[in-house]
């Protein structure tokens, strides 16, 4: 199910030109949850695809914001950013999006920057794309962190699938 945008050729072939480069392909090596941010911003690209085509989004903004919205290369969970993530990698990967694919447009700033709202109040989405990929992020956060505790009590509680 998370992973649904792989059998998607239209979808994959849409983001070949950003997730084949070295930069994007860096995010593999970036922990989010218990997987990479690559496959994390692969699923909330999809996710934002899926529902940017039922409500008529600019598929080029949208796209590029979802792939860029969490452009960080840090581990999140080390001392110096895990009281602040939430805050502050919203701009990092604004920064590391206008360095690593430019030109960005105003629009696609605002659809990475604001894509942490509401928990960053200050800085709400201003187009139909940015609630999409705000929307999907929450989305796709949120079944990774049920599929990851759901992995944790068949591991703790003993329904993994006894090896023979």
């Amino acid at each position: 199910m998370l992973d649904s945008y792989l059998k998607d050729e239209a979808f994959l072939a849409l983001v070949a030109p950003i997730v084949e480069t070295e930069a994007f392909g860096r995010l593999k090596l970036t922990q989010h949850h218990n997987d990479s941010v690559y496959s994390h911003t692969m699923r909330v690209a999809y996710r934002a695809y899926r529902i940017g085509r039922r409500w008529g989004a600019d598929e080029k903004a949208l796209i590029r914001g979802a792939l860029f919205h969490d452009l960080y290369f840090h581990d999140w969970r080390e001392k110096e950013h895990i009281l602040n993530h939430g805050w502050t990698h919203p701009f990092i990967a604004l920064e590391n999006a206008k360095r690593h694919f430019p030109p960005l447009t105003d629009h696609e700033a605002n659809i990475i920057s604001s894509h942490m709202w509401p928990f960053n109040i200050a800085n709400p989405p201003r187009s139909k794309e940015a609630l999409i990929v705000s929307l999907s992020d929450k989305i796709v956060a949120s079944a990774e962190v049920v599929l990851m505790f759901f992995n944790f009590v068949r591991r703790t509680v003993g329904l993994a699938k006894k090896q023979k």
